[in-house]
């Protein structure tokens, strides 16, 4: 073999030996690209993953929260001391009030303490003859009084502490709702329903004003 072929022979070589390095690194650099897109996929599913949780968590709080409101709520209405019972227990005995099941015996327990404290007997009373005689002694309260110019005041926006803070704080009637009962002009009465403390009366002052009724 001459020098000229010797010359080709090497340069033909190196060629050879720089596209398979070329290769190499190719080969390397997409191994890379896709595991970092691997990594990067993973990360953000990884993400969605736990603010999904975060936002179930989040969700779950805040009716845990609005249902022990409105349990606290309802509770106080009825006169019933909430005092050394955990949030748990107020729920309960909330839930097997409201749906007249009253077959929870901490629902008797508590019925019976607040009906002893307004003098109420308790011997030989099951929780819905406690509840009724309860409620019964909550509504032999006097409605408040108010006039009908104050009741025009009202707008169908307004919440259950909202009328309570305009017209004052009177007897609650509801049984399973808030009806707020008020004595008008000295002639009639007045009863203001909501399902709810949350919800809006739905009426305006003057609406309520046809819904008098000749005091009894």
């Amino acid at each position: 073999m001459n020098e000229k072929d010797i010359i080709k022979t090497s340069i033909t070589q190196n060629s050879v030996d720089k596209e398979r390095i070329r290769q190499r690194v190719m080969s390397i650099q997409y191994t890379e690209r896709k595991v970092h897109m691997k990594s990067r996929r993973a990360l953000v599913a990884l993400c969605a993953c736990i603010c999904l949780i975060l936002g179930i968590g989040v969700t779950a709080y805040a009716l845990e929260v609005r249902e022990y409101n409105v349990a606290v709520e309802y509770l106080k209405d009825l006169g019933i001391g909430i005092d050394g019972y955990s949030r748990k227990e107020i729920k309960l005995v909330y839930r097997d009030i409201n749906s007249g099941d009253f077959v929870k015996e901490l629902t008797v327990t508590m019925l019976g303490e607040t009906a002893q404290n307004a003098g109420i007997d308790i011997q030989g009373k099951n929780a819905k003859e406690l509840y009724n005689e309860i409620n019964a002694v909550d509504q032999s309260i006097q409605a408040a009084k108010t006039t009908s110019k104050m009741v025009m005041q009202i707008t169908a926006d307004m919440k259950y502490d909202d009328i309570i803070s305009l017209l004052g704080k009177t007897v609650d009637i509801g049984s399973g709702i808030y009806i707020l009962q008020y004595e008008v002009d000295g002639e009639y009465t007045l009863d203001i329903s909501f399902m709810s403390p949350d919800n809006p009366c739905g009426f305006s002052g003057e609406e309520l004003l046809t819904q008098l009724q000749p005091k009894k």
